[in-house]
């Protein structure tokens, strides 16, 4: 249980780093 939601945080994390840089980008 716990590691799924270290997974689910870590996913949240990536998709606001990857987001960060596509607003960068443009």
């Amino acid at each position: 249980m716990e590691k799924a939601i270290i997974i689910e945080k870590m996913n949240v994390d990536t998709k606001e780093i990857l987001a960060e840089l596509n607003s960068k980008t443009k």
